[in-house]
């Protein structure tokens, strides 16, 4: 079977040590993801649990490069599906930006998807409204206004 992929890319006005703390901070992931627990170190565990402490998906963090790459297997539990890869690649804009002005690109992108996946829609959706939050939360220090109930 064929495998697909979810690309994501935005924008923030930031630096990348403050996106990486946005990816990986307990506070900042709660307000504009989930519950997400982990030592975000190669070999270590990741995983997201719900307001009842219910485990909803779990990894392995396999690459970290703090203000650069982060990768991770995604595993949700109960799916019946493979795990995926998510990774996140910090950089500089392709364009020039205005001196003196902090700009990042974040390309999240999350690999391995079966064909005819049920996962795949529903993870599509959720990366413009995470990574949206977060680059709301990074700019202006609120987060987006969504009621997620995990």
């Amino acid at each position: 079977m064929p495998l697909r992929d979810i690309s994501y890319v935005i924008h923030i006005a930031s630096t990348p040590d403050q996106v990486w703390q946005a990816l990986t901070g307990a506070k900042a992931l709660q307000q504009n993801w989930g519950v997400i627990h982990s030592k975000w170190t190669p070999g270590a565990r990741v995983e997201e649990v719900s307001d009842s402490g219910k485990l909803l998906w779990q990894g392995e963090v396999l690459e970290a490069e703090p203000g650069r790459h982060l990768s991770f297997t995604f595993d949700v539990v109960g799916s019946g599906e493979k795990p995926t890869n998510v990774s996140f690649d910090i950089a500089a804009p392709a364009s020039a930006t205005s001196p003196h002005e902090a700009v990042v690109r974040l390309t999240t992108t999350q690999s391995g998807f079966a064909e005819g996946s049920k996962l795949m829609p529903e993870c599509a959706r959720a990366w413009t409204e995470i990574m949206s939050s977060i680059k709301s939360y990074v700019e202006t220090g609120k987060p987006l206004p969504f009621a997620w109930k995990h």
